[in-house]
């Protein structure tokens, strides 16, 4: 498999999203770092909200943040 058939592999929307819903949140913001595309994928409240509720068994979170990035300013562990 050539570079660019790789690089174009994490680049589609789909593939992206299959994979950010598995990271947890502390990776979730990393991920976001990488570049537009993947800060707004990673910044999807869809994608968001499991990666919190899953690590303390939330079934619902309450409320909407100001900001969507506020948690990647706080210390996750």
């Amino acid at each position: 498999m050539d570079s660019f058939a790789s690089l174009a592999s994490f680049t589609c929307r789909d593939t992206l999203v299959m994979i950010l819903r598995k990271l947890g949140a502390r990776d979730l913001a990393r991920a976001s770092c990488v570049c537009k595309l993947w800060r707004d994928m990673a910044s999807d409240d869809a994608i968001v909200r499991p990666a919190f509720m899953e690590p303390w068994k939330l079934k619902e979170i309450v409320g909407k943040p100001v900001s969507g990035s506020f948690w990647r300013e706080w210390d996750l562990e």
